[in-house]
């Protein structure tokens, strides 16, 4: 195609370089930009621009015509050649829609608008304003419909990159066109949008209300319940674990209103994966376990007076017993349904609440807590007293799950969790894990590269982002904030530590594990960057690439593609408790008020003194 054709040439093109993905409803937005927050008559924020003829060309936000509702659009003039401007997205290799709201003042004049997803080698889709017509060229041009001069239209192009096909949408969002054209040539991914203006002095065109996106979640979550076994759960091994995971992101899904489908429970009939998680919660409940609990050294973990807990493993192997409780545990406090029955025969807390499992569930856990090697923390199974079943020690992985789980038990939203009280004395003693788990000046082992940072079964052993995400979400917890010292001194590990480019102790590429964790502990503090890092912005970005085409994600640290898949879900939905709320302000009590309220004492023990006498004298 002749690039000295005059109009607006618009390219979705393939560049790799990768910016910050941002999401709204159901989709993950690669772009979304209808400038209205850009600068009148400057250039638009966020784009790299290039210019043939700098002194005459123009590419700035323009305030007096834009499209519906938007306050602004970007207006381009070539003054002899061409102007144009970009932005880049990860690189996909799936399905990708594109919306560009284009409009110019000559339709007539050869290709006056070009809009061509592209991937870094060339344009895989080419549509025009061609002659006066709406045309998509495959090798010919194929007409679509008239246009106007002067009017705007919204062009959607959904782009699928395994078939290399795409449907064509213009100003109806819901009805293409046509569907099935065939892209230009062979293309594995598409990266990035420019938009150019060719030739054409004087005449202007104007693009508004650009978006790339993709259905990244929900093809996540339709994968991910499809591995959904005969018997409920998931997975072959620690199934436990799998399916509480599983179980918890459609809980969450079907409450997100950002992502999800905005739903008052995931039980309502509306809910198209409302089995998967009642499915799932019965293979839960099918591998619970009744255990005496009692006193311990540093308080009373049976709030409710019964003498029994409950744990969930996978088979009779106490090894990752506190692990798969912990999980199990958050996945029942995330249903919404606190006085839900359970309903499996066989079961052994079959006909309770769920509220009264998740209960005994956090009564077992508070009593599973540590007294000896590693106090306050948990291992892979209780320590009763200082007698501990399996590994005689704590570690910050089996802690951090455990926490977790008692976290949502605790959370006072009832979309999140059932707001059971813990004891306290499992938060205290949680703190003196805390202080003795984080690396810092004077633990054995230190290194000024490790400060801050979590280790393993020591503090200064093992240290890496993934436990440090732990460390905050515990922090977190037991009532610390982020302006505490400990949670920045964590932080600013995570800070020396992001550019890693490895997987341990750092998070790249793909450590799915160590982006959750971290995501948990950032969302429990109202934590948004790290050391001018968004940290959100950076981990969907490397999701979003990394995704297979068929919704899955594979080959992450420490899991299979189930796992994998869970906590790149997880992560991409920021499913985590919320922040506790700040404490409410402390009046301050002016002198006037002071006075007021030693009058108002004295009259209330006044009636207090006549209503004790009244009584004597009858």
């Amino acid at each position: 195609m002749d690039n000295k054709k005059k109009g607006i040439e618009i390219f979705i093109a393939a560049i790799v370089v990768l910016m910050s993905v941002s999401g709204v409803m159901a989709q993950m937005y690669l772009i979304d930009d209808n400038f209205d927050s850009g600068t009148t008559g400057a250039d638009p924020a966020g784009w790299w621009l290039w210019e043939d003829e700098p002194a005459g060309d123009i590419i700035q936000v323009n305030d007096v015509l834009y499209y519906g509702a938007s306050g602004k659009s970007v207006e381009l003039i070539s003054s002899s050649d061409s102007v144009g401007m970009g932005m880049d997205h990860p690189p996909i290799s799936r399905t990708v829609t594109y919306e560009v709201c284009v409009r110019s003042d000559d339709v007539t004049s050869g290709e006056t608008i070009t809009i061509s997803p592209q991937g870094s080698s060339g344009p895989w889709v080419t549509m025009a304003w061609h002659s006066g017509k709406l045309s998509y060229f495959d090798g010919r041009w194929y007409d679509i419909q008239d246009i106007s001069a002067d009017t705007w239209y919204k062009i959607k192009i959904v782009a699928d990159v395994p078939t290399n096909t795409f449907d064509i949408y213009v100003d109806d969002m819901n009805i293409p066109v046509l569907t099935g054209c065939d892209f230009r040539d062979a293309c594995t991914q598409l990266d990035g949008l420019t938009i150019q203006h060719w030739g054409k002095n004087d005449v202007a065109g104007y693009v508004d209300e650009v978006k790339a996106y993709t259905d990244t979640i929900d093809e996540g979550i339709a994968w991910l319940a499809a591995q959904q076994n005969p018997d409920g759960s998931w997975g072959t091994s620690d199934t436990v674990g799998r399916t509480g995971l599983a179980v918890k992101k459609l809980e969450h899904h079907a409450v997100d209103c950002k992502y999800g489908h905005c739903l008052d429970s995931p039980f309502n009939p509306a809910y198209p994966y409302a089995e998967n998680v009642s499915r799932g919660l019965d293979y839960l409940f099918n591998h619970s376990y009744i255990i005496p609990i009692g006193m311990q050294t540093h308080g009373n973990p049976d709030t409710d007076g019964d003498g029994i807990g409950v744990y969930f493993v996978d088979g009779t192997d106490p090894h990752h017993r506190n692990y798969e409780t912990g999980i199990a545990l958050m996945a029942i406090a995330e249903s919404t349904t606190p006085d839900r029955m359970v309903d499996v025969p066989g079961s052994a807390v079959n006909g309770w609440t769920y509220y009264e499992v998740a209960v005994d569930t956090m009564n077992y856990l508070a009593w599973a807590q540590a007294e000896t090697n590693g106090r306050g923390g948990w291992g892979y199974a209780q320590c009763d007293n200082g007698t501990w079943t399996d590994l005689p020690r704590s570690d910050n992985s089996n802690s951090g799950w455990v926490v977790l789980g008692l976290q949502y038990a605790e959370t006072k939203d009832p979309l999140q969790g059932f707001n059971i009280p813990i004891p306290q004395f499992v938060k205290d003693e949680l703190n003196i894990w805390i202080d003795y788990i984080q690396c810092k000046p004077g633990k054995p082992g230190y290194d000024p590269a490790l400060d801050g940072g979590s280790g393993y079964t020591a503090p200064c052993e093992w240290v890496n982002i993934l436990k440090t995400g732990n460390l905050l979400k515990e922090m977190a917890f037991v009532g610390d904030t982020k302006d505490t010292p400990r949670v920045q001194n964590a932080n600013d590990y995570i800070c020396r530590h992001w550019m890693d480019d490895n997987d341990d102790p750092g998070w790249r590429p793909n450590n799915y594990h160590a982006m959750y964790t971290t995501m948990k502990g950032f969302v429990s503090l109202d934590i948004h960057e790290t050391c001018g890092y968004d940290w959100q912005a950076e981990f969907e970005d490397a999701i979003v690439a990394q995704q297979n085409p068929d919704g899955s994600w594979s080959g992450c640290k420490w899991g299979d593609p189930i796992l994998c898949t869970e906590w790149a879900l997880l992560t991409l939905q920021k499913a985590a408790p919320p922040p506790k709320p700040a404490p409410a302000p402390v009046p301050t009590l002016t002198p006037v008020g002071l006075i007021a309220m030693i009058g108002l004492l004295s009259v209330i023990a006044a009636i207090s003194i006549r209503t004790s006498i009244r009584k004597k004298r009858r």
